[in-house]
């Protein structure tokens, strides 16, 4: 999808934003965002009252009602706070907060909150060890393509790239190269086809700069090999399954 653009103000940055919808289910959903203090990029070019920002739908493009219920540059704090997003389903939503659009006019509205999803903007991206680059299966094939290891006391965060999955433009212009976003994903854990609800935390997972997807692996037993299959779908209708292994296993220091 092409970045969102406003009465002829490009926005020149953008962040995803996580909203936790995964007690919940489609339809009509208000959620607020804190802005992370350690967003940088955001608090060193955002303009002074927080104007020259909106807030899109997964499809980068279609202009959410938002308001400010707070906003301070100096002290780098801020909350968001946006009314009546049309879930599509239960699980991580994805939606995008757009900034950096010199002479922009306001796009705040008034806004009545009630029972409030919470979403999240992660700062920081994935580590080497835990990433994951997702490549697109062969037709039918359900086998896992990569391993990732940890030891029963762990807590893992694994990163998935999801870039090679999502249809890029033929002609990239100033920095817009995806023609498809992620929109909203499911995760589950299994060994040998059984449900390991236990090792996982869904309200952890996370999107990161439009590509990458963060999911939270708790516990497991030693010598068990699961698998892992988050279920992500585009706002395109793609559905993405990157399989993966896990194998847990304990050092034996006997």
């Amino acid at each position: 999808m092409s970045w969102v653009r406003v009465s002829g103000y490009p926005f020149r940055r953008r962040a995803s934003i996580s909203i936790d919808n995964t007690a919940g289910a489609a339809g009509p959903i208000d959620a607020t965002v804190s802005i992370p203090v350690t967003l940088d990029e955001f608090w060193d070019t955002i303009d002074s009252s927080g104007i020259e920002l909106r807030v899109t739908d997964a499809d980068g493009v279609t202009v959410l009602p938002y308001s400010l219920a707070s906003f301070n540059k100096t002290n780098r704090t801020g909350t968001i706070e946006i009314d009546g997003y049309t879930a599509p389903a239960a699980g991580m939503l994805q939606v995008f907060l757009y900034w950096d659009a010199t002479g922009a006019p306001t796009g705040a509205v008034a806004t009545v909150i009630a029972a409030a999803k919470t979403g999240y903007i992660e700062t920081c991206g994935p580590a080497t060890i835990d990433r994951i680059k997702a490549g697109p299966l062969r037709p039918g094939d359900t086998r896992p393509r990569q391993m990732i290891g940890k030891a029963t006391d762990e807590t893992r965060d694994v990163w998935i790239d999801l870039a090679s999955w999502i249809p890029r433009r033929s002609m990239p212009f100033q920095g817009r190269y995806e023609c498809d976003e992620l929109d909203y994903a499911t995760y589950v854990c299994t060994a040998a086809g059984a449900s390991q609800a236990g090792m996982v935390d869904a309200t952890k997972t996370r999107y990161y700069a439009g590509r990458f997807l963060r999911v939270r692996v708790l516990s497991g037993a030693d010598g068990t090999d699961y698998t892992l299959t988050p279920t992500v779908r585009t706002v395109e209708g793609l559905v993405l399954t990157p399989r993966s292994w896990l194998k847990v296993r304990d050092q034996d220091e006997a």
